[in-house]
């Protein structure tokens, strides 16, 4: 989250940078995030898998569809797992 600029209002109502304990205390309701198009849609999908780490948390700054997505590809890779794939990582597009 470190690389992430978050803003809030300071007490003389002018906006401000977050301080690092403000920022891990962040986190947006679903709500805070747009509505996607359909080709949005698929689009941030194949981002998630393009970027997609095993064992890595989606971070709650990602829009919700992202989040979705990468929740999917982790209870994938912890079946795999539990399959004997070391790292839940055979060829099935499931990288990390």
């Amino acid at each position: 989250m470190a690389d992430q600029v978050l803003v809030t209002r300071g007490e003389d109502g002018r906006l401000r940078e977050m301080n690092p304990t403000e920022k891990e205390a962040f986190v947006p309701s679903d709500k805070f995030f747009r509505r996607l198009l359909p080709d949005e849609i698929d689009e941030f999908k194949a981002w998630a898998h393009k970027n997609f780490e095993v064992d890595k948390e989606a971070s709650p700054l990602w829009h919700p569809v992202v989040r979705e997505e990468w929740a999917m590809l982790q209870a994938k890779a912890e079946e795999l797992r539990k399959e004997g794939y070391p790292g839940g990582k055979p060829a099935t597009g499931i990288s990390g």
